[in-house]
């Protein structure tokens, strides 16, 4: 499992799929929608080990519920605690079909850790130091989920020729401004490197700007070829939509609105190209709304 978001949904999608038992929960950083999830999942489910980042600048009634679930866990002798997510680690289902690889941040970068600068650079916060995580699947990378990974992150990837092309790619910050680089550069530069077939947005309906259509129209600009999904439906989209939800899967959407635009998504992992809900199924949804799509502008 790679984050856990705030709102019970991890819990809930871990019941719809008959899991009783994770082997890894992978944090890629600490901010709260990616992390406020994790006490829930480890009060309701059996957890092997928990990878973090440390972060000794957060505080907050989210941050304290976390560390306070994590000593538990911890302390109870039922889940393992790794206070470092970095490159080169690598987690083998049995059989050895799947693998889940950290492909940034590099090693040294978190010897410096959050709060300090590399190389006279700007401070480091936790999403400098996100880690990047692939999913390989018979040793093809079928989803990247960069977190929060910023402009040095992806240079640094660039510099030293890692390969992370990915048929999927969960966009970076969701789809927001990528701290203080410029977007559209950044979102060339990300769509360039992952060459991905899709490119899926998280996102919440009333989180304004979120993704900014700037950078939509810079992945479409670098990759026009790229399918192009979000979780939910942004206000910039449409209006208040009738319930519509495309998949059977717990999604957030279905609480917050009804509707769902793409919603969750399921990759099949017999055959890689294959999503659900089914991207002709999302395509008739997004032409059938009023309005302007930022996906479709």
């Amino acid at each position: 499992m790679v984050d856990a978001a705030p709102g019970g949904i991890p819990e809930e999608m871990l019941e719809h799929l008959g899991v009783t038992y994770v082997d890894e929960v992978i944090i890629s950083h600490a901010d709260r929608d990616h992390i406020a999830g994790l006490p829930g999942v480890l009060r309701g489910f059996e957890v092997g080990r928990v990878w973090i980042n440390a972060d000794p600048a957060r505080s907050g009634p989210a941050w304290d519920a976390v560390r306070a679930a994590v000593r538990d866990a911890a302390t109870s002798g039922r889940t393992v605690v790794r206070a470092e997510v970095g490159a080169g680690q690598e987690f083998v289902s049995p059989g050895g079909r799947l693998l889940i690889r950290v492909v940034a941040p590099l090693g040294a970068d978190l010897l410096f850790g959050t709060g300090q600068s590399i190389d006279g650079g700007p401070k480091l916060n936790a999403n400098g130091l996100s880690a990047v995580v692939g999913i390989f699947v018979d040793g093809e990378c079928s989803v990247l989920l960069p977190g929060d990974a910023g402009l040095e992150a992806f240079t640094s990837l660039r510099d030293s020729n890692q390969d992370i092309r990915s048929r999927v790619l969960v966009f970076p910050h969701h789809g927001g401004r990528p701290g203080q680089a410029d977007p559209v550069a950044f979102a060339s530069l990300v769509a360039g490197l992952v060459e991905p077939e899709v490119v899926i947005f998280s996102v919440g309906r009333n989180r304004s700007g979120f993704p900014r259509a700037d950078i939509v129209a810079a992945v479409k600009a670098a990759r026009p070829s790229t399918y192009i999904g979000c979780t939910q439906l942004v206000e910039e989209c449409g209006h208040e939509p009738a319930p519509v939800h495309l998949h059977e899967l717990p999604a957030q959407g279905r609480r917050d609105s009804g509707a769902c635009c793409l919603g969750s998504v399921e990759i099949d992992l017999d055959t890689p190209t294959r999503y659900l809900p089914l991207l002709g199924d999302h395509a008739m949804y997004v032409n059938s709304l009023a309005g302007s799509p930022i996906c479709r502008r």
